[in-house]
């Protein structure tokens, strides 16, 4: 893991072009999952520029390059707090490329949450086999909070606790009932891009070279992935 200071956006967004391209050029499929907050539109900006860099008269990213969700708010499709819907609002323009929203047409009811936390999970399960024989490439972009948080996993969450068998998991929070990967993906993250803008963000990133107990720190996890960088403007 190495963190990037005095770093921009477009840093950040250089760094998976690069990654997910150089596999593409070599016709191994991609999983990119995004995170939505301060990272969405680094993530449409990478997007936008891998469809500039394989125009679709080649159809390559078409059936090599997959995007998705690393966590979601439950709700109905294109609801506002939806980091899916934040994402099309910033303009992505998925229409190279195949794309697997967490969310469904008809997500509203606890039985449609079970549903969809059902589905992500078998998502990501396929995607782990894929990766464990070197048939797929997963790239991530995180950000984390200056609470410590990172993908949908808050301290103390029922998500934070590093005993799930499952790759998905769905809770209730303050604010939203959360969908996100558990600390059992992080493992098959073969590159992630990590933003953590912000003077306030200083001291939880200082907190990472501390073996603080992720169950209270989770970008604690952030340290399972392959290759990590993280990048900030301080």
């Amino acid at each position: 893991m190495v963190v990037h200071s005095n770093s921009t956006l477009e840093n950040v967004s250089e760094a998976l072009v690069q990654k997910i391209s150089a596999r593409i050029t070599q016709n191994e499929p991609v999983l990119f999952l995004v995170s939505g907050g301060s990272s969405a539109p680094i993530a449409v900006d990478v997007c936008k520029k891998l469809t500039q860099r394989f125009p679709s008269k080649n159809d390559r990213m078409r059936w090599l390059l997959t995007l998705s969700l690393i966590d979601e708010r439950f709700g109905p499709e294109g609801h506002p707090d939806s980091n899916w819907a934040l994402l099309e609002s910033l303009g992505l323009d998925h229409r190279a490329f195949m794309i697997v929203p967490v969310l469904g047409s008809k997500t509203n009811g606890s039985a449609d949450l079970e549903n969809a936390v059902k589905h992500f999970d078998t998502f990501l399960n396929t995607a782990a086999e894929k990766h464990a024989a070197g048939s797929m490439f997963i790239a991530g972009l995180l950000g984390i909070g200056k609470d410590g948080h990172t993908a949908g996993i808050l301290a103390d969450s029922p998500a934070a606790a590093d005993s799930h068998d499952s790759l998905a998991i769905a809770y209730k929070s303050a604010l939203f009932t959360r969908i996100t990967i558990t600390p059992a993906f992080f493992q098959h993250i073969d590159y992630a891009a990590v933003w953590a803008g912000g003077e306030e963000k200083k001291k939880t990133l200082e907190q990472l070279g501390s073996d603080i107990p992720p169950v209270i720190h989770p970008a604690q996890y952030l340290k399972r992935i392959a290759e990590c960088d993280i990048f900030t403007d301080v």
